[in-house]
């Protein structure tokens, strides 16, 4: 689904080179990075400003980095992100 919210998104506003890079629903806030063939999507509660978010894109990099290689199994992925965020 948020990948067709994604893609609607980008074809509506002829980005072009941009990206969907955050959606806010009600109380919350959607931060999606999106790299070469998947993308993650974080739902952030309270405030995010710049360095917040900036620092989430750091954690998201290290992530991928450590994690995501060959990687197809979503529940083993989200486990691992879960448990690299409370590290």
């Amino acid at each position: 689904m948020l990948t067709a919210i994604k893609s609607f998104v980008e074809d509506a506003f002829q980005g072009g080179q941009q990206s969907l890079e955050l959606i806010q629903y009600e109380l919350y806030k959607i931060h999606i990075q999106t790299f070469s063939s998947y993308y993650i999507a974080v739902v952030i509660s309270g405030p995010a400003d710049d360095s917040f978010r900036s620092k989430l894109e750091d954690k998201l990099f290290d992530f991928s980095e450590q994690y995501m290689k060959g990687e197809v199994d979503r529940l083993m992925i989200a486990n691992k992100l879960a448990n690299f965020f409370e590290s």
